[in-house]
C-alpha cells in the first residue's frame, strides 16, 4: 500500500471531466461488499485497522458507531447497509476521509488499493450517468480490468444526514 506523506488537495470536477481531459488521476479503490468504489485520493487521510467500534444511540443505522484515530473521535459509515450490499467478511479497516471540514471513516473488509486512472479508463457513455436510486454512486471507471463506480462523498454525507435515527434504548 502507498503511504501518503502530505495531504493532497482533491482534484476539482468529476470523472466525466477526466474523460474530456488528457490528465490522469489517482484514486483509492474501496472494497465494499463484492464491489469496488473509487474515491479521488485527495480525500483520503489514512487507513486504520479498527480495533473497537463504540455504538452511539440515536445515530442512523448506516453509522456503525465511532472509533478513535490519533486521539480524535471518527464516525464510521457502513456503506454495505446504505447500498444494501452483502459481504462475506466483516469490516476490519476504516478508510478515513475528509470532505470539507467533516472527517469520517468508511468501513471496509480489506485494505484499499491506490490506482491511477487515465482518460481511456472512463467509458464515454458513462460520463454524467448516475443511478437515480443510488445518487451517491456516479460515473463508471475501469481500473485494472474492474468496472468501478465513483463514490460522491458530498452526496454520501447528504444522504446520511437525511436518514432517520435509531430510537434510543428504553424509549417508547
Amino acid at each position: 500500500m502507498e503511504t501518503i506523506d502530505k495531504p493532497v488537495e482533491p482534484c476539482a470536477g468529476s470523472h466525466s471531466d477526466l474523460a474530456k481531459s488528457g490528465h490522469s488521476r489517482r484514486v483509492c479503490l474501496l472494497p465494499v461488499g463484492q464491489e469496488y468504489l473509487a474515491v479521488e485520493l485527495g480525500f483520503l487521510c489514512e487507513v486504520i485497522k479498527v480495533k473497537e467500534i463504540t455504538t452511539v444511540p440515536g445515530m442512523p443505522p448506516v453509522l456503525a458507531g465511532v472509533t478513535t484515530c490519533r486521539g480524535a473521535v471518527v464516525p464510521l459509515v457502513d456503506l454495505r447497509l446504505l447500498l444494501d450490499w452483502s459481504s462475506p467478511t466483516a469490516p476490519r479497516y476504516a478508510v478515513v476521509m475528509r470532505q470539507g471540514k467533516v472527517r469520517f471513516g468508511i468501513l471496509t473488509g480489506d485494505v484499499p488499493e491506490i490506482q491511477t486512472i487515465q482518460r481511456g479508463d472512463v467509458p464515454e457513455e458513462s460520463c454524467g450517468e448516475s443511478s437515480n436510486d443510488r445518487p451517491l454512486l456516479t460515473d463508471f471507471v475501469n481500473v485494472t480490468g474492474r468496472k468501478c463506480r465513483r463514490l460522491d462523498l458530498s452526496a454520501l454525507l447528504a444522504t446520511i444526514e437525511s436518514l432517520p435515527t435509531r430510537p434510543a434504548i428504553g424509549s417508547g
